[in-house]
């Protein structure tokens, strides 16, 4: 596996994995939300698989793992993605694998992108995904230096 150590590199893919975290967290409580459920599920979900997988290569960005390896051999899969950086030392965070093993599918073979009448759609519960992702997020800001790079503590 080709490899080179770049903090601008996990930081590339650090701040739109917080970018999508957030703008699913702002759709779920938007007053526009209400009574749409169905009809922003799919993109909500789109938001979380994507912060999930950059959040993932982040991590393994910051552990030296090339950009082009991250796109080529890892794609879109959260699963793959998820036990690299378990096996790079990314802390246990409770339901974290409930998440992906929930969101990983779908995400993966463009499910929550491609919608068809004849599918069913399956994901966690935002109570639990969301303070589970809050928690990632702080995790990996922790790991690849993201807030300290600019005099800002972890999670902010």
């Amino acid at each position: 596996m080709e490899t080179t150590h770049s903090k601008r590199d996990a930081l590339d893919f650090y701040i739109p994995a917080k970018g999508f975290k957030e703008s699913a967290k702002c759709i779920h409580v938007s007053p526009y939300a209400d009574g749409r459920e169905g009809l922003i599920f799919l993109p909500m979900q789109t938001l979380i698989g994507f912060s999930l997988e950059l959040y993932f290569k982040a991590l393994l960005a910051h552990a030296g793992v090339d950009e082009g390896v991250l796109r080529r051999e890892y794609g879109h899969d959260l699963q793959k993605l998820f036990e690299d950086c378990t096996e790079a030392g990314l802390p246990e965070i409770t339901r974290l694998n409930e998440v992906v093993e929930a969101t990983s599918g779908s995400h993966s073979d463009y499910t929550y992108r491609y919608f068809s009448r004849n599918r069913s759609y399956t994901a966690m519960g935002l109570g639990t995904t969301f303070p589970v992702l809050d928690h990632l997020d702080e995790a990996v800001d922790r790991a690849i230096g993201a807030s300290a790079s600019s005099g800002k503590s972890p999670g902010h």
